[in-house]
């Protein structure tokens, strides 16, 4: 097998026998299927079989060809197993909806602190979701090509980047296969340097139906997986490099069911040395362009999941007088409740705070406020709550 669809094989003529391309036969899983012959090139003709459907990932399957000369004798055969190579599949199920096409790009989270060298992605999950290390040196003011400077969302520092993942700690530096690279967001870090970084990078992507190839060019390691956000069982893994190196590609092919807008999460990590990463598609003609760089023919991706407003969306009271209260979010963001049985009070500060570290379910995260709470706040028998990003 050549490739995800075809099959492929040579048969050479040699003395006293000539190959006859319309008699040779080739079985897969015992089945003859059609083969398409080439043009006789000095003794040697070329036969394709074109799957009528690609092999299912990692999936084992027998081949035999009977190569026949032109007195009809069976001059040659060759058999064996094939294995299909491994690849993702999204499926429809897979699909992001309510995308706010107005937003292209990323969001870019990243931590970074010298202390902590990852040594493997399990250690950079880790990294994110803030169980190495105590402080996060990564610089909120070194914007890079993002809209704006870092903000703090739980133990990471958040960029939007509107434009494409072109990364280096050394802005204006050409690691791996695109030149200029853009300054990469809080890195170096307030510490000046870019060891322990880790980040994470959301964004929605546009893919066609069919098999699409995609590349990470990275400097160390990463894992890029489609899916539900906020559900990691469900994600489906494209691809990873978990080891450190210098600027390499890793490239990888998936099938994508259905043609459609899919959540897209990349980890990246950095452990000591160069930083760098690059993310981007391969086209028909081999040549790599950047995710959403539409001048040249890249995936449009987006980095806002839809253009729903961040407000409270359903509050109910249970019997037992406990309420419940949900809101849009956004996954990695924490929030705080407040609460004030007085909408008179426009100062803030003197609400009473509830909670002030819940974090984000995805896009709805829900909160149970119990009624011993309730009935504490309220003097006059109301109760009005807000809910705050916490920064």
């Amino acid at each position: 097998v050549t490739s995800l669809t075809n099959f492929s094989s040579r048969g050479n003529d040699f003395e006293g026998c000539e190959v006859d391309p319309a008699s040779t036969k080739l079985f897969i899983d015992d089945k003859e299927v059609e083969l398409v012959a080439s043009a006789k090139t000095q003794g040697a003709t070329d036969f394709t079989h074109t799957l009528d459907a690609p092999f299912e990932t990692n999936s084992e399957h027998t081949f035999r060809i009977e190569l026949v000369d032109t007195l009809g004798n069976i001059v040659g055969t060759e058999s064996g197993i094939v294995k299909a190579p491994i690849f993702g599949i999204l499926t429809p199920d897979l699909q992001a909806s309510g995308i706010n096409t107005s937003n292209p790009g990323f969001i870019w989270r990243v931590i970074q602190n010298g202390a902590f060298i990852q040594e493997s992605l399990a250690d950079t999950e880790l990294n994110l979701a803030g169980e190495l290390a105590d402080e996060n040196f990564a610089d909120p003011a070194l914007i890079g090509p993002a809209t704006g400077p870092g903000i703090v969302a739980g133990p990471l520092l958040e960029f939007e980047i509107p434009s494409v993942i072109n990364l280096n700690q050394l802005g204006g530096d050409s690691a791996g296969n695109f030149p200029d690279d853009l300054q990469m967001p809080g890195v170096p870090g307030l510490n000046f340097i870019a060891d322990g970084a880790s980040a994470e990078i959301v964004t929605f992507v546009e893919f066609p139906a069919g098999f699409n190839t995609v590349g990470v060019n990275s400097d160390d390691g990463f894992r890029m997986e489609a899916g539900p956000l906020d559900q990691p069982e469900s994600r489906e893994l494209l691809g990873e490099f978990d080891a450190p190196r210098g600027a390499s590609d890793s490239i990888f092919v998936f099938n994508v069911i259905e043609a459609g807008v899919y959540p897209i999460r990349v980890i990246w990590t950095n452990g000591a040395g160069g930083a760098s990463i690059e993310i981007f598609s391969i086209k028909e003609d081999g040549t790599k362009v950047l995710f959403n760089d539409l001048e040249n023919g890249g995936l449009k991706a987006y980095r806002g999941a839809g253009g729903a407003p961040f407000v409270i969306t359903a509050i109910s009271t249970a019997a037992n007088g406990d309420v419940s209260l949900t809101w849009n979010s956004r996954p990695g963001q924490s929030y705080a409740v407040l609460a004030k049985d007085n909408l008179d009070e426009t100062d803030i500060s003197l609400w009473d705070e509830l909670d002030d570290s819940i974090q984000s379910q995805g896009d709805s995260t829900t909160i149970v406020v119990s009624s011993e709470a309730v009935n504490f706040l309220t003097k006059t028998g109301k109760i009005f709550f807000r809910v705050r990003k916490q920064e």
